[in-house]
Order: structure tokens, then C-alpha cells, then sequence
């Protein structure tokens, strides 16, 4: 509620094991992932999945309602963007722009290799050209980039954790090698269900 996220009770049962993680839990955990990382003094904030399923994403007003929701003037003072992507509804993938040093990396804990990372970066980093065009501190000359170390699920069901401890472990500036599946399984139960 405080991320203007509100979830019945329903939704968070895909934090049980061997569920699928829907939009609500994983935007809310990005949302905590920055709130957190602000108090820390990194400049890290979140891009709503559901704005990256959404046709209106593209319109150039989304930046300024962005802003002034995140209380930011433009992207100078940003270090970097967490944007989980919900691939066709299926599996969730990490893009996270590093506005020092002008790179966008993709995390896949299921396909490290796809060459479909590449396609799903052009197609957000056109939608992000279009969202910050002319805004100060946006980098139109992202360089690519898909880590090749990248932990690897063992089913089907657990990309929306590992996008969720990706995004933690980053945030903090560390390597997505240290993940740790019980470790963000755990936090994510005990910070959606709050004890209920």
C-alpha cells in the first residue's frame, strides 16, 4: 500500500512453492528493493511491469508522472532502472539500466544463451528512447549486455524469484552469482504476508 501496489489476499498465494509469481508480488518487491536501496544512499529505482505490457508505456507524459511519483527532476542523479518483464505472460527475465556507465544488461535464469535477450533489449530500449527522450541524464547509446554467469533454475516456476533476487543483489552492488533461492524466498514471503 505504501508503493500504491494494493494486493488481496489471493495474490500472494503464488509465494506457496512450485507457484508462479504474478506482476503484483514481483512490483512489489521491486518497489521495496528501491526504497531500500535509497535509505543506502544508491539512486536505484523500478519500472512497473504492468507499464511494460501496457500500450501507453510509449507515451511521453509517462516520464512525468514517473518523476514526480518518484520525486526526481530527470535521470542525472539515477544510478540505475530495475525493469522485470513478464516475456508473453511465461517467464520473467530482468533488464536493469546502469545509467553510469550507459549499459543494459538482461538477466534469464531459464535460457542464459537465448539470442531472444537481444531482441527483448531493442525492443526496450526503443520503448525507453521514446519515454526519456530529451530528458537529462538518458544515454541513447546503451551498450548491451547479457552476464555470462548467470544462476539457472532447476523447474519452471522460479524465474519470478530469481528476477527478484537478481534485482536485490544488484541493487546492493553485488554479483547475481551470491544468489540465494531459500534466502529470497524466505524475504519475500516474510515482507508480503507481514506476519499474517
Amino acid at each position: 500500500d505504501a508503493f500504491r501496489i494494493v494486493l488481496p489476499s489471493t495474490e500472494l498465494k503464488c509465494l506457496l512453492p512450485r507457484k508462479w509469481l504474478n506482476d503484483g508480488v514481483i512490483n512489489l518487491f521491486m518497489n521495496q528493493i528501491c526504497a531500500w536501496s535509497r535509505k543506502e544512499m544508491r539512486k536505484v529505482f523500478c519500472i512497473s511491469s504492468l507499464w511494460l505490457k501496457s500500450t501507453r508505456f510509449a507515451e511521453m507524459n509517462y516520464f512525468r508522472r514517473w518523476s514526480k511519483r518518484n520525486r526526481i527532476k530527470d535521470l542525472t542523479t539515477v544510478h540505475l532502472l530495475l525493469l522485470p518483464v513478464h516475456v508473453e505472460g511465461t517467464h520473467w527475465i530482468l533488464s536493469i539500466v546502469d545509467l553510469r556507465l550507459n549499459r543494459m544488461t538482461m538477466y534469464d535464469s531459464l535460457f542464459a544463451d537465448d539470442r531472444r535477450l537481444f531482441t527483448w533489449m531493442a525492443r526496450l530500449k526503443e520503448m525507453l528512447d521514446t519515454v526519456f527522450a530529451g530528458v537529462s541524464g538518458w544515454c541513447t547509446e546503451l551498450l548491451p549486455h547479457i552476464p555470462e554467469m548467470v544462476p539457472q533454475q532447476e523447474n519452471y516456476t522460479d524465474c519470478g524469484v530469481f528476477v527478484c533476487a537478481f534485482s536485490a543483489l544488484v541493487a546492493a552492488g553485488l554479483s547475481c552469482t551470491m544468489f540465494n533461492k531459500g534466502m529470497v524466498q524466505g524475504t519475500l514471503f516474510n515482507s508480503m504476508w507481514g506476519g499474517r
